[in-house]
C-alpha cells in the first residue's frame, strides 16, 4: 500500500478519530509541488479547502505542466484528497511562490514556495521542494558553499509571519524538508516554543557552514529516508532517523509515492542498502575534501554552462542539451580540467557507475519501453567515462 492507497482505505477517518500522522504529513508535503500560481488560485489571500482547490485544478488540467521531476501522481493525490472525508475540508492558506533569477555577479537565485494548513489545534507550515525551474536547481547547488541560501532566509521570515497561537508542525519533501530543518535550527526561542515537531522527507541536512546547531531542538526533528537515499543523506542530519521501504530502486526512491505504507505509518527498514551507504560515504568524502576555491570553480562553471542554454526549466534544458554540450566543449583547457577533476571523483568510481546503470534499468522497467534503448544509453555513459579517463 502506498500513500494513494492510504487515502482510499483510511480517508473516511476524521482527524478526531485518528490524529494527524507521518503519512498525512508526507502526502500534504507533496501538494506543495502543485502549480497553484499558474492557475491563479490565490490561496495567499483566500482560505480555500482542498475540495475547492481540486475542483479549480480539474477545470484547468490542460494548463498544468509539472515538468520532468515532479510526479504526475500529485494530480491524482489532490483529487483523492478532495473526495476523502479526512482531507476534503482541510484549509490551505498563506501561499507564497517566489522565483527570482539574479543577474550575474549579484545575489544568488531564489526558488521558494510554502503554504499553511490548519488542522484542529495545529498549524502545518509546508515548504516545497525543488521544482522544474533551473533557478531552483542552481540554488540547491549553492548549498555546497553558501552559509545560507536565499530560500532558507525566506523560510525563516515566512515562519515568523505565519506563526500564530497554534502548535506548529513544520514539514517538507526534498529541499522543503531542509527548509523545515533550517527553520527549527535558526528560529527564535519564542517560535521554537510553538514548534511541536519537524518532518524532513528525504531532504538534505545542515551544511558544515552552519555555525551553530541547536542540539536540544533536534529532539523534535524526524528525517525520513528511503533505503538507498542520496538527497536526504547530504550534509549533516540530526534527530530521529527513519528508514522507509520503497517499491522502486535507486534515485526513484526519492519519490514519496513509491514508499510503502501500513495502516497509518510508513513501512520501516532496519538499515540502508550497502550501495546507498557506500555512495553516501563517497559523496560526503568528496565534499569534505573540496577546498573553497574548488567549490567556487565547480559552481561557476556549472552555472555558466546552464546560463549558456538560456533554459528556464528542466524541460527546456533537455531540449537545449546540444547548447549545453557545446558550452562544455568550448571551455578552456585549464577550466575544463579543474571541473572534470571534481566530476571524475564520482564518475570513475565503480560503485557509482553501477548505481547509474541500475537507475537506467529501473527507468526502463518503469516505462516498459519496447525499443530497448538500454544499450544505447549505457554506451553514452560509458563514452563519458572513457573520455574523462583520457583527460
Amino acid at each position: 500500500m502506498n500513500v494513494l492507497d492510504y487515502i482510499k482505505w483510511r480517508g473516511d477517518l476524521s482527524f478526531e478519530q485518528d490524529p494527524i500522522n507521518e503519512v498525512d504529513l508526507g502526502l500534504i508535503s507533496m501538494l506543495a509541488y502543485l502549480p497553484f500560481e499558474d492557475l491563479k488560485i490565490e490561496i495567499n489571500i483566500k482560505k480555500l479547502t482542498i475540495k475547492t482547490i481540486a475542483s479549480l485544478i480539474k477545470k484547468h488540467t490542460e494548463k498544468i505542466v509539472l515538468g520532468l521531476i515532479i510526479p504526475n501522481q500529485v494530480l491524482e493525490l489532490i483529487d483523492l484528497m478532495a473526495h476523502a472525508k479526512r482531507f476534503s475540508g482541510v484549509v490551505l492558506s498563506n501561499y507564497v511562490h517566489h522565483i527570482e533569477m539574479k543577474l550575474k555577479g549579484q545575489e544568488l537565485d531564489t526558488q521558494f514556495c510554502a503554504f499553511c494548513v490548519d488542522i484542529s489545534t495545529h498549524r502545518l507550515v509546508v515548504f516545497s521542494g525543488t521544482d522544474d525551474t533551473v533557478v531552483g536547481w542552481k540554488e540547491d547547488f549553492t548549498m555546497l558553499s553558501a552559509l545560507e541560501t536565499p530560500a532558507q532566509k525566506e523560510a525563516l521570515l515566512y515562519l515568523e509571519k505565519v506563526a500564530n497561537d497554534k502548535k506548529l508542525i513544520l514539514c517538507g519533501h526534498s529541499k522543503g524538508g531542509n527548509l523545515a530543518l533550517y527553520c527549527l535550527n535558526g528560529t527564535s526561542d519564542e517560535i521554537d516554543s510553538l514548534i511541536e515537531r519537524v518532518y524532513n522527507f528525504d531532504g538534505p541536512g545542515l551544511t558544515t557552514e552552519v555555525e551553530k546547531v541547536n542540539f536540544s531542538r533536534m529532539e523534535k526533528y524526524y528525517i525520513y529516508l528511503p533505503q538507498t537515499a542520496i538527497v536526504g543523506e547530504l550534509f549533516n542530519q540530526y534527530g530521529t532517523k527513519v528508514i522507509t521501504k520503497s517499491c522502486l530502486k535507486g534515485l526513484f526512491q526519492h519519490d514519496i509515492f513509491t514508499w510503502e505504507v501500513l495502516q497509518n505509518k510508513f513501512v520501516i527498514e532496519k538499515r540502508p542498502t550497502a550501495d546507498g551507504a557506500y555512495m553516501n560515504r563517497k559523496i560526503k568524502e568528496i565534499i569534505s575534501e573540496l577546498s573553497a576555491e574548488e567549490k567556487g570553480i565547480f559552481l561557476e562553471v556549472l552555472f555558466n554552462l546552464l546560463d549558456a542554454t538560456d533554459a528556464t526549466t528542466l524541460i527546456e534544458l533537455q531540449n537545449k542539451k546540444q547548447k549545453l554540450i557545446k558550452s562544455y566543449i568550448d571551455l578552456d583547457a585549464e577550466t575544463k580540467k579543474a571541473f572534470n577533476s571534481i566530476i571524475n571523483k564520482l564518475i570513475l568510481d565503480r560503485v557509482f557507475q553501477r548505481y547509474i546503470f541500475d537507475n537506467i534499468k529501473e527507468y526502463h522497467t518503469i516505462s516498459k519501453s519496447k525499443k530497448e534503448p538500454k544499450k544505447k544509453e549505457k554506451n553514452i555513459i560509458s563514452s563519458i567515462i572513457k573520455t574523462n579517463k583520457k583527460e
